[in-house]
């Protein structure tokens, strides 16, 4: 056969698999339909999945008119997928099916930090933990096909990791967890699983143009799309926004710079602004109240609620986040001049007051001839299901060699 047709044929099964598994139960016209591919072709492909078992047929759909069409899903038996994220001295470590439903999972602490050159050290703690997991779940283990890793830092092309908290340089912990688990290894940082996963759920007017994808939470970064596809950057440290200087006056962050975005608009930098407050006797005693009510946890959600009642402190807290947040967003827009922004984190997800406050003081400094603003979007999908983004990250790395 053409190589050309082989290599179509094969894009078209990708796109195929990639639309079930992002649509659950799905019929073979809606396929057609969605993917501009001929119904004659994608019942050729489905049926093709279906014998290698990577897809099953369930209910049937009605129909005005004509039978009832067949609807069809992933197997979500035929593999598992392994997610293992590490996030300051914790491990999280999730046996989940294709579709992110967690099997297995177990959280372990671990010293990362690498002293005295020690880095062999972290490596085999970080091994010896998985391969004790993927032990302890034998029967789940056998089905896994693939290992995301996700880490906090820097990786490079070469699939290193530079961690300046834990003193990591070029360390090759995907390296040594793929030779001693023997199945393909991934490694990325949340963001960019984040982007790829959220960037499906833009219209195609919006995908293939230019969009931008901002994390508040965890840490604060940024992913640039063009035509679809995301701007590494030479040394793949494209989006490192979190550590540009807002307010060269700010407090010193561990980066070593003055002011930087991550501390005025990062989840737990304002988490500890708003933690303060309780110590405050007088001038706070709604959000003190909010929070008892709360069993004692200081969160945005309570934060909010005071500010809806009246707080006039956490206000303060808040408005001074939305004025960073839109320096922020328009340091965005004048550099990247985006079509389309995703936000992602609790500060925009659980009420709109700082982000339309900072949209508002990001309009005022706009240039007059730069008046067309970008779509603002709210990211889809929410932090406690990060394992769906993560699975199918892995399964479309996979789709090669599962093909």
């Amino acid at each position: 056969m053409n190589p050309s047709i082989v290599e179509v044929k094969k894009q078209n099964a990708k796109n195929i698999l990639m639309e079930i598994l992002l649509n659950k139960d799905i019929s073979r016209i809606e396929l057609s339909n969605k993917l501009g591919i001929s119904p004659a072709t994608v019942a050729l492909i489905v049926n093709e999945l279906v014998q290698k078992e990577l897809i099953i047929e369930t209910s049937k759909k009605s129909s005005s008119v004509g039978r009832k069409a067949r609807l069809i899903r992933i197997n979500e038996k035929a593999y598992g997928i392994l997610a293992v994220r590490i996030r300051h001295s914790t491990i999280y470590m999730r046996l989940c099916d294709i579709n992110g439903h967690i099997k297995a999972s177990q959280d372990a602490v671990i010293d990362m930090v690498i002293r005295n050159g020690n880095a062999t050290r972290v490596v085999n703690a970080i091994v010896d933990v998985i391969t004790n997991f993927l032990s302890m779940n034998a029967d789940e283990s056998e089905k896994v096909m693939a290992m995301t890793l996700i880490v906090p830092g820097i990786v490079s092309a070469d699939n290193t990791i530079d961690w300046l908290e834990a003193n990591w340089k070029q360390l090759p912990l995907a390296g040594a967890i793929q030779y001693s688990i023997g199945i393909p290894v991934f490694v990325d940082i949340a963001l960019r699983i984040q982007g790829q996963y959220e960037m499906r759920f833009l219209p195609d007017d919006l995908r293939n143009k230019s969009v931008v994808f901002l994390s508040l939470e965890p840490g604060i970064g940024l992913a640039y799309y063009i035509d679809g596809k995301i701007v590494q950057g030479r040394n793949n440290m494209f989006g490192e926004i979190g550590h540009v200087s807002l307010d060269e006056n700010g407090p010193t962050c561990y980066c070593g710079n003055k002011g930087c975005f991550e501390l005025y608009c990062e989840k737990l930098h304002i988490l500890e602004r708003l933690n303060n407050l309780l110590s405050e006797e007088r001038s706070c005693s709604i959000f003190r109240t909010v929070v008892e009510q709360n069993g004692g946890q200081v969160t945005l959600d309570a934060a909010y609620q005071a500010f809806r009642m009246g707080s006039v402190r956490v206000q303060e807290i808040l408005l001074e986040t939305a004025n960073y947040l839109g320096r922020a967003l328009l340091i965005i827009r004048n550099m990247l001049d985006p079509n389309c922004i995703i936000l992602f984190g609790d500060l925009v997800t659980i009420d709109q007051y700082v982000l339309q406050t900072a949209l508002m003081l990001m309009r005022e400094r706009v240039p007059t001839r730069a008046r067309n603003e970008p779509n603002i979007q709210i990211a889809k999908l929410p932090l406690s299901e990060f394992e769906t983004s993560v699975c199918l990250y892995t399964f479309e790395n996979m789709l090669d060699q599962i093909l």
